[in-house]
């Protein structure tokens, strides 16, 4: 005879390893999205900046070709001629003159135009610099526009540096224009913006996984707890102490497993109680006794314990009518109806001279009725 193994269902370790993954899953998410973003937003700052970019050029590119219009002749005139270009134009800041050396790394700052009073450079003219960055815009400024792509501030005042190339006489000058940006603001704002949503991201991302983790670790720890308590009661009632119960806290998969040996426990608990009843039979010595005790059980409404006396004394004498008559009032007591005027009618087939188990009988369809009639009352 073959055995039939059970197929094993989601151990502990499976759940916890599933939740793990999840709670990955869910940060790998949370860290793509944030990836996501950062590239977003250095897109937007390209566009932007690079949008600002062109402004400012023409910008400068337009005043240029206004200075150039009048007849330059040295750097002071340069200078007259950038404040008049520069009075009606406030996005201006600030122009520095710087004049090319015979080292292409050096230059004359021969110079400096302030245009507005909230802008102010400590440096000193006529001396020769060399611009300490890496890209030389100084340098670049003497061939071609260009932009520095950083966005300076002093107080509340944001400005970009635009180089643009001059020649007075055959003499080459890189002008720097310190224009003001308002580049800034909004790419603030967005970075602002993003933090925010960032932010809220990482808290979502983190609050899911600590509630995951919760619920995981509450479900193992109620798992765990129900099993050794199962684990304990099983020793105990293998060691015949049925007088335990377990409490089922946990899912309805662990529930229906706690109330399946809360079950076991009571069936073997009515056994253990037949078993000691039949044990008492044995030591009767006439059927007269076994039906004495099954009578006294009645008496004492321990119904079910009667009808197995009753069951089995009919069992040794079919035709016991004292057998059938109390087997009918005992299922009378239960409001087993049917059963009750069956075992009352089998009672008066063994002594029809008896009125009592006619009026048993009309009485057990009496209360039947009665009971049907609450039980219509109550449904309306």
């Amino acid at each position: 005879m073959s055995t039939k193994r059970i197929k094993p269902g989601m151990s502990t370790k499976l759940i916890l390893g599933s939740t793990a993954i999840i709670a990955i899953f869910i940060l790998i998410i949370a860290f793509s999205f944030q990836q996501l973003l950062t590239k977003n937003e250095t897109v937007i700052k390209n566009i932007v900046l690079h949008s600002n970019d062109l402004i400012l050029l023409e910008k400068v590119r337009m005043l240029v070709e206004r200075i150039g219009e009048d007849r330059i002749q040295n750097s002071a005139s340069l200078a007259a001629s950038i404040r008049r270009e520069c009075s009606r134009r406030s996005e201006f800041l600030y122009v520095i003159v710087y004049a090319k050396t015979a080292d292409e790394n050096y230059f004359t700052l021969q110079q400096k135009i302030p245009l507005s009073r909230s802008l102010h450079f400590d440096i000193e003219t006529n001396r020769t610099v060399r611009e300490n960055k890496e890209e030389n815009y100084v340098k670049k400024g003497l061939v071609r526009p260009i932009v520095e792509p950083v966005i300076y501030r002093q107080k509340d005042i944001t400005w970009q540096n635009v180089y643009h190339p001059f020649t007075i006489q055959k003499r080459h000058y890189s002008l720097a224009f310190a224009v003001a940006s308002h580049a800034s603001l909004p790419l603030q704002e967005y970075t602002t913006f993003l933090g925010g949503i960032r932010n809220r991201v990482i808290a979502g991302a983190a609050l899911m996984v600590i509630l995951i983790l919760i619920v995981s670790l509450l479900f193992h720890q109620n798992f765990t707890l129900l099993i050794r308590n199962l684990s304990r009661s099983l020793k105990r009632a293998a060691s015949g102490e049925l007088d335990i119960n377990l409490n089922p806290e946990a899912d309805l998969e662990l529930s229906e497993l706690a109330l399946s040996f809360n079950s076991l426990i009571d069936e073997i608990k009515e056994l253990k109680e037949k078993e000691k009843i039949i044990q008492d039979l044995e030591k009767k010595d006439t059927l007269n006794d076994i039906f004495k005790y099954g009578v006294n059980l009645l008496k004492e409404n321990n119904i079910d314990d009667a009808i197995i006396i009753f069951r089995a004394l009919i069992l040794l004498k079919p035709e016991s009518f004292g057998g059938f008559f109390n087997l009918g009032v005992a299922y009378a007591k239960k409001k087993q109806y049917d059963i009750s005027e069956k075992m009352f009618w089998k009672a008066y087939q063994f002594n029809p001279e008896n009125e009592l188990t006619l009026q048993y009988i009309n009485k057990v369809k009496g209360l039947r009725k009665a009971d049907a009639r609450h039980i219509r009352t109550a449904e309306e």
